[in-house]
Formats: C-alpha cells, structure tokens, sequence
C-alpha cells in the first residue's frame, strides 16, 4: 500500500522525537548537537498538524501560511526536548498548541476578520457557515485575552482547557451535551474535574463582557 503523506502517524512521529531526544547534546540547558535529518522529518509531520490547523480556521485570511508554518513550528519546538508520551499522544499535544498560538498570534488581526473576504476561499461553503466559525473564534479569542492578562501564573494550563473546549463546542455545534460528556472531554487529555471547575470559576467574572460578545 502507498504511503499517504498527508497522514499524520502519530507511533511513527513518537518515535522520531524520542531518538531526536536521545541525540542531544547539552551544554547546560543549551542544546549544541542534535540528529538534522531526524529534526527535519519531525518538522515535516509537524507541518500536516499546522496546515490542518490553519485551513481549519481560515487563518490564511491574516497572515501568509509561510510566516503561520514557522511561527507554529517554533512555539510547537519549545515542548520536543521534554515531550513525555506517556503523558498524551503527541498529535494531541502539538494540535492544542499550533491552535491557541496561532490563534494568539493573529489576535492582532482580529478586528478586520470580521471584514475578510470569505468567498475568495473556495471551502467555505456559506456566509451561514462563516459567522458560526466566527462566533467560536470570537469566544476562543476573550479567553485567550483574559487569560493572557489575568492569569499568568496558569497561563499555559487555561489556554489548553480553552483550546479542549472550543474543540468540544465545534464538534457539537456549539452545544453541550451532558455534564459527563463534557468531562469526559476533558478527561481524554488528562485534566481532572477539579481542573475544569477551578478554570470556569475563575472566568465567572469576566460573564458580564461575554455575555456582551454573544448577544
């Protein structure tokens, strides 16, 4: 059978990354010897999750795909050193991180979105369609604001309980289905329930301007 290139492997990707890791050399926390050619491939499948990533959310619209390729490589690269599979798979891992950074990143893009061109993109299928979208980027945009200036010291983790739930939402065209559905959402990527409570708990005071953004 031929190969598709377009498929992620994630056993196969787990692997490159774990003999990448046992190629380093470090001189203190600097890296001065690592394996190029295995680095390279890793960058190569790493690409499949970005241009899904970017197509999926139209961010081709703020940026050039080029400029979103390496920015997302680059912030995805910072966790390859230090990636533990026994901790999540790591399409899951580089997925939440290529979405809410290059979300983050085009965030200075965000009021023309509204006015971007939608029928120069031949995917999108209906004006209908596009607000939905566009309503969740708006909604995955206030917290990722709110977050970025509200809570540094858990900045990392709400951003990934941002980017679980706005999956979530997507996927059941912005309804939830049940309490333990939604849990068990967060569950799949190892977040307690504690976690999910402390993190809505914590943006409760913020309701007044969501409540603003959906009307």
């Amino acid at each position: 059978m031929k190969e598709n290139k377009n498929y992620f492997d994630n056993e196969k990707v787990t692997d490159l990354i774990i003999k990448y890791q046992q190629s380093l050399v470090f001189d203190g926390d600097k890296i001065i010897k690592s394996d190029k050619t295995i680095e390279e491939e890793i960058i190569k499948n790493l690409k499949l999750i970005v241009n899904a990533i970017i197509n999926k959310y139209s961010l081709w619209r703020f940026d050039e795909v080029e400029n979103l390729q390496a920015e997302a490589i680059v912030e995805c690269w910072k966790y390859i050193p230090n990636f533990d599979p026994s901790k999540g798979t790591c399409f899951n891992l580089f997925s939440l991180i290529c979405k809410y950074h290059l979300i983050g990143y085009t965030a200075k893009e965000h009021k023309n979105r509204q006015n971007a061109d939608v029928d120069i993109h031949p995917e999108v299928e209906s004006r209908e369609e596009f607000n939905y979208s566009f309503f969740l980027e708006s909604l995955e945009q206030f917290f990722i604001e709110k977050i970025k200036t509200h809570f540094k010291d858990k900045e990392e983790k709400y951003l990934e309980l941002t980017a679980i739930l706005m999956e979530y939402l997507d996927k059941n065209g912005g309804q939830v289905l049940g309490k333990n559905d939604l849990f068990s959402a967060f569950r799949g990527y190892g977040y307690k329930l504690s976690d999910y409570k402390n993190f809505i708990k914590d943006m409760e005071q913020f309701k007044e301007e969501l409540y603003d953004l959906v009307r």
